[in-house]
C-alpha cells in the first residue's frame, strides 16, 4: 500500500538546508492501521504530504498502489487522490461559500461518481444530521472538524491520511471521529494517521516514530 525509500524533504538554501524529514524508509502493509508519532516540528505533517503527493521530496521515492509518484504528473497525483486517496488536514479548511453539505460532497463531485445519499449519510454519522444546510462560520471548531472527517471517506478511500485529526477537541468529538476512522478502517481502508495523542496512537497495530524529522528505532 505505502512504500516510503529514503524520503528527505528539504527547505532553505543549499548552503543553509533545513532538513524536515531525513532519509525516512518504513512500509505500511494494505489494511494496515499505523500510527505516526513524535513531538510537534518532528516531520509528521511533512511525511503526510510527501505520502499524498502534496509535496515533492528532495531525495527519496514514494510508492502508494504500487506507483511510483514520482512518475506521475500533477493530473495524474490529484486523480489518484481523488479516487484512492482521503486526507484529513490538521485545519478543516472548509470552503466558506459552501453548505456542510456541499463541502463533504466536494470528493464525489470531482470523482463524478453519483453516490447523492453518502454525504448526508457520513454527516449523520459524524452528528451532523441537523446542520447539513448550515454554512462553516456557523459551526463550532469541533463540528468544522468533522465535515473534513466526512469530506475525506466521502469517496470510500481504500487509504486515510489523516494530520492531528483529534488535535484540540473535546473528548466526545475525539471519540466520534475516532469511532468513525476506525469503522473506515475496519471496512478495509488502510490508516495511516499522525498524532500526539498517547491514548489515539495507543489504538493502532504499529507505530512510526519521528524525531527531529528521522525515524526513531
Amino acid at each position: 500500500m505505502i512504500q516510503a525509500t529514503d524520503l528527505s524533504k528539504r527547505y532553505g538554501t543549499a548552503a543553509r538546508p533545513i532538513a524536515a524529514l531525513d532519509r525516512v524508509s518504513f512500509r505500511v502493509a494494505p489494511g494496515e492501521f499505523a500510527a505516526v508519532v513524535g513531538r510537534s516540528g518532528s516531520g509528521k505533517t511533512t511525511l503526510l504530504s510527501l505520502l499524498a503527493g502534496l509535496t515533492r521530496p528532495s531525495q527519496g521515492a514514494v510508492q502508494l498502489f504500487g506507483q511510483d509518484l514520482a512518475t506521475l504528473n500533477e493530473t495524474a497525483l490529484a486523480k489518484l487522490r481523488g479516487n484512492t486517496i482521503g486526507f484529513i488536514f490538521q485545519f478543516p479548511s472548509l470552503l466558506p461559500t459552501l453548505t456542510v453539505l456541499a463541502n463533504a460532497s466536494l470528493p464525489l463531485r470531482f470523482a463524478e461518481r453519483p453516490e447523492p445519499e453518502r454525504p448526508g449519510a457520513l454527516l449523520e454519522q459524524v452528528g451532523l444530521g441537523e446542520r447539513i444546510h448550515f454554512f462553516p462560520h456557523q459551526l463550532s471548531a469541533g463540528e468544522s472538524r468533522r465535515v473534513a472527517v466526512a469530506r475525506a471517506l466521502v469517496n470510500r478511500p481504500g487509504l486515510i491520511l489523516a494530520d492531528e485529526p483529534t488535535g484540540d477537541l473535546d473528548p466526545e468529538t475525539e471519540l466520534t471521529i475516532l469511532n468513525v476512522l476506525l469503522e473506515a478502517h475496519q471496512q478495509g481502508a488502510t490508516l495511516l494517521l499522525a498524532t500526539h495523542n498517547p491514548a489515539l496512537a495507543g489504538r493502532a497495530d504499529r507505530l512510526i516514530r519521528l524525531e527531529s524529522g528521522r525515524l526513531k528505532l
